[in-house]
Parts: structure tokens; sequence; C-alpha cells
């Protein structure tokens, strides 16, 4: 696992969250993937915990950047409660 970990870091520039928000919000665990995650950020989640979608991908750079993305979006369009 530990060498998925590192190019899954590598591929996404280790970024950290805290540069969407500032302070982190509200968290979600569980369920969450590229095809779910436009709800959870739209409801105000900014916090994101996806194991498997992440490490089970294929591209697990790729699912991150969609997942960020997702997050991203909801809160520039204001669509996420502040």
């Amino acid at each position: 696992m530990s060498a998925r970990l590192g190019a899954t870091v590598a591929a996404i520039g280790a970024q950290p969250v805290t540069h969407i928000h500032a302070p982190p919000g509200p968290q979600v665990d569980g369920g969450l993937a590229p095809s779910t995650i436009d709800r959870a950020a739209a409801a105000g989640a900014n916090v994101i915990v996806a194991g498997s979608a992440v490490f089970g991908a294929a591209d697990p750079g790729a699912v991150i950047k969609a997942l960020r993305d997702s997050v991203e979006a909801a809160a520039a369009s204001g669509k996420a409660p502040a």
C-alpha cells in the first residue's frame, strides 16, 4: 500500500485539503466516489474520506482530482452552505 500511497501523493502534488477551505469543515467518510461526491459537496462537505474509491481505482490521482474539483466547484458556486 505504501507504494500506491506514494504514487498517489506524487500524482496530486501533495496539496493539503485546507487550501480549499480554512478551517476544515464538515467531513464525510464512506460511500464517496466521483459518482456521489457532488451531493456531499453541495451539502457543504469539504473534508472527504474516500479510501476505497481512491485506492481501488486504476488511476488514484484522477479520482482524487475529480473529488477535489467537485468540492472546489461547490464552494466557488456558493452551492455549499457557509
